[in-house]
């Protein structure tokens, strides 16, 4: 890690970077850190004046969020945070756990990677719509987020100068105290409009878990679902990038230990050759 940090300052050109992330933790690469000392080479790269402030990003359950939070003395972290995905991964218990530990905390992924935009479905951009004339999706998004307070830095993925300019212009027009009661009803609408498009009634209550061979099947099903309910396109790039080749749909060899342990009676092993179809390359 020393060796990556003096390169990044290197091709950077600079002497320190300001805000510094162990990117994307989850159970597999904290362990890793965990047990190489990682808090020494903050303590040390701090020290030196090559970083000044410590974080790390984050991709997985609420109780390795609070694990994380709690080993080391972080100035800020970043979660996966939109109005569709508020009790997701860290979600809004993450949220402000992380603030009373006096944590800045960044929400990416505001727009789910624009599925909340290009594939938000019909009847919901309808909702949005009809509630506030003139209003975009993005513009709702965006609300949603800069009105808690908890929430330090909106990062949004920007490809475009259109783009830039037109977050900019949001930002600027938006003030403390512009989110109402009912705008809070059209957002728990829209979410509603979204769930019935599920696939797969998981609720993630994990009882189908440990699987034998590693599969990890509420995950596969949440990912299934960000398909099927906003056009996800990045729901295949999550399931090779966040699931191990274990942890995949791919990997289930259909025993049907879980189906007996799921409460809601989903036929898993069906449901697993689904997704691995549906995310095979």
């Amino acid at each position: 890690m020393d060796k990556f940090l003096d390169e990044q300052l290197e091709r950077l050109d600079t002497q320190h970077i300001d805000f510094y992330l162990l990117h994307s933790l989850n159970h597999s690469t904290w362990d890793k850190l965990f047990h190489k000392d990682v808090f020494d080479f903050l303590n040390d790269a701090k020290k030196a004046g090559k970083i000044r402030y410590a974080g790390f990003s984050f991709h997985d359950d609420l109780a390795l969020f609070k694990e994380i939070a709690d080993a080391y003395d972080w100035d800020f972290c970043q979660i996966m945070y939109n109005y569709y995905d508020e009790h997701f991964q860290a979600g809004k218990e993450g949220l402000n756990y992380a603030a009373r530990k006096n944590l800045a905390v960044v929400a990416m992924e505001p727009l789910r990677g624009g599925a909340l935009v290009d594939g938000l479905p019909e009847d919901a951009r309808k909702i949005l719509q009809d509630a506030v004339t003139g209003r975009s999706e993005v513009d709702w998004a965006f609300r949603w987020l800069w009105k808690q307070a908890d929430v330090s830095v909106v990062l949004s993925g920007m490809s475009t100068l259109e783009q830039v300019m037109e977050n900019l212009e949001l930002g600027d027009s938006f003030s403390d105290g512009l989110w109402t009661l009912e705008e809070g009803k059209v957002i728990d609408q829209v979410n509603q409009v979204i769930k019935k498009l599920q696939r797969v009634n998981c609720t993630d209550c994990g009882y189908c878990m440990p699987c034998p061979e590693g599969v990890n099947i509420p995950r596969n099903f949440s990912l299934c679902n960000d398909h099927h309910m906003l056009n996800d396109p990045s729901a295949k790039i999550r399931y090779y990038g966040l699931l191990d080749e274990s942890a995949r749909a791919s990997n289930c060899v259909q025993c049907g230990l879980c189906v007996e342990k799921c409460p809601q009676q989903i036929p898993i092993p069906e449901e697993m050759e689904h997704v691995a179809a549906l995310f095979a390359n």
